[in-house]
């Protein structure tokens, strides 16, 4: 899976200036994106994948959905910006790891939070560690 998928859970409303400072976070990002090398994917990768983990460990801890959609719209922004959010994009195939983690992200902090729902059995996280891992060797030299 090489796009992030359609997280079928309604969240609940959230203040408007976290929703605006989320969007312009994201369009910082595209910004400074846009003029990436694909060799520097698994790295950027990574650092997306560390830093929305940490905010999804507090989503879970506080059982907060708002913090997933405010994490969400940095992904999404990220996706945007390396353009695979809505289709695969061919000069990332070699990390195909990388952008599988990216993708599970979120499914798999919603199933923490959320084990019964759909989707979430059997859990992907294990899928998600795998990813991670071999994203981990692409990024290093």
């Amino acid at each position: 899976m090489t796009c992030i998928p359609f997280l079928p859970v309604r969240f609940t409303t959230r203040p408007l200036s976290r929703l605006l400072a989320a969007c312009a976070l994201g369009a910082a990002a595209t910004a400074a994106m846009a003029q990436a090398d694909v060799r520097d994917f698994p790295g950027a990768a990574l650092r997306l994948l560390q830093a929305e983990q940490a905010a999804i460990d507090r989503a879970v801890a506080d059982r907060d959905r708002d913090q997933f959609e405010v994490s969400m719209a940095r992904t999404l922004a990220f996706t945007e910006a390396w353009d695979f959010k809505s289709h695969a994009n061919p000069a990332l195939a070699p990390y195909a790891a990388c952008t599988e983690a990216i993708a599970d992200l979120h499914v798999t902090g919603l199933c923490r939070m959320l084990p019964a729902a759909e989707g979430c059995q059997p859990s992907p996280a294990p899928r998600l560690a795998e990813n991670i891992q071999r994203c981990r060797q692409l990024a290093t030299p």
